[in-house]
């Protein structure tokens, strides 16, 4: 992110020779990142089936900006049909109970040493779950309508087939997660049989007192 000359901490602003008015955002908080990647997600994956998920402690002092997502993802067995309208993956927030089942990420990165660990984790309070061979278990969570982002996958149902996108909420100031509040990647529609895949997951994230 670029820095206006001179700004040193919060938000800074300042008007170009040619009159226009430039403004800033430095960051502030504790920055981390994480990469997860699923397993083998078995065919026929039902609809609305979360795959991963990610929640702040909901007794916690901090809130979540999410900066960036991104999904990269890999055909591995055909679909019937390869070509299917509407299917995809999608971002959803909402709240509620942590996810079970899958694998717990029980670290995030830190993107400084001195940054205390964060408060999405499980050790902390948080909840970072990524499938395995289907869906994570999500009862008691509350999905606002209606998906967030969506990574379209009518086009990559043979097997070989990648597909890679980029959720970039820098410009936002951050996609935000207060206490107890979560992230989902979840298929708003059942995906075809056949075909088996899997998903690498980057999300980045800074969090601040809530």
């Amino acid at each position: 992110m670029a820095v206006l000359q001179g700004a040193v901490s919060g938000n800074s602003a300042e008007v170009t020779a040619e009159g226009a008015l430039q403004v800033t955002q430095v960051a502030t908080g504790n920055q981390y990142a994480i990469s997860a990647t699923t397993g083998i997600i078995a065919a026929a994956l039902g609809a609305n089936s979360t795959v991963f998920l990610a929640r702040m402690d909901p007794a916690g002092t901090k809130k979540a900006l999410i900066s960036r997502i991104r999904l990269r993802w890999v055909c591995l067995v055909a679909f019937t049909p390869p070509l299917t309208a509407g299917r995809r993956l999608s971002v959803f927030v909402g709240s509620g109970a942590a996810g079970t089942g899958g694998t717990d990420i029980t670290a995030a990165g830190k993107k400084s040493t001195t940054n205390p660990d964060s408060e999405m984790v499980s050790p902390m309070g948080g909840s970072l779950r990524v499938a395995t061979t289907g869906a994570l278990t999500v009862t008691g969570i509350t999905y606002l309508a209606p998906e967030f982002d969506t990574m379209a996958l009518v086009a990559y149902g043979n097997a070989g087939n990648f597909a890679e996108c980029v959720f970039d909420y820098d410009a936002a100031g951050g996609l935000e997660l207060r206490p107890g509040e979560l992230l989902a990647i979840r298929n708003p529609q059942a995906m075809d049989a056949a075909g088996t895949w899997q998903l690498t997951v980057d999300m980045d994230w800074t969090e601040v007192d809530a």
